[in-house]
């Protein structure tokens, strides 16, 4: 089986009727027509078996999934608030830390993997920030992943950007496959 995995933010969708998907999807409704909003589509192999929105306002989810191989993985979609809301941004990451590790802790029998994804609103690295918050939070982040044994997909010595002033990647795919 290919692991199959389609993840959108951003999408201002308040309600989920009009998604038409062979596969299973998990979605998260943005507060507003106007903001945020996530959507992760996975292939039909795939069985969502656990669910948590990160916040109430639409700013990404944390799945469960079954049906690649004999382990769960733990799929987190993210749209992070922007980096000028530093405190904002601060609680978010702490939220997403909370959710996956209570996740981890209740599959920690059966080894799950783990993927984060999504709009980051923060480079990683830390001279693609602007000033000093900004480098210590990418540094701690940068920290956070490591110690969850996540690889970043981006090679290093890559140039590519994903940010559309050509500044900074923001989004990103992060990804631990076995437990």
């Amino acid at each position: 089986n290919k692991l199959f995995i389609l993840a959108l933010q951003e999408t201002y969708l308040v309600n989920d009727q009009s998604l038409k998907w062979t596969g299973t999807y998990a979605f998260t409704k943005s507060e507003t027509p106007h903001s945020a909003g996530c959507i992760t589509y996975f292939s039909e192999v795939v069985k969502i078996i656990e669910q948590r929105d990160i916040d109430e306002k639409g700013h990404g989810h944390v799945v469960v999934v079954e049906g690649l191989g004999d382990r769960p993985i733990i799929v987190c979609n993210i749209y992070s608030p922007v980096r000028s809301l530093a405190s904002e941004q601060e609680v978010y990451y702490e939220r997403v830390g909370k959710v996956i590790e209570e996740l981890e802790i209740k599959y920690i029998n059966r080894e799950p993997g783990l993927i984060i994804l999504g709009d980051f609103n923060l480079p990683l690295e830390q001279n693609m920030n602007k000033n000093i918050a900004e480098q210590n939070r990418a540094q701690n982040l940068s920290e956070y992943f490591a110690s969850l044994g996540l690889i970043d997909c981006w090679k290093k010595g890559d140039d590519r950007i994903t940010h559309r002033t050509g500044e900074s990647r923001l989004d990103r795919i992060m990804f631990r496959l076995s437990g």
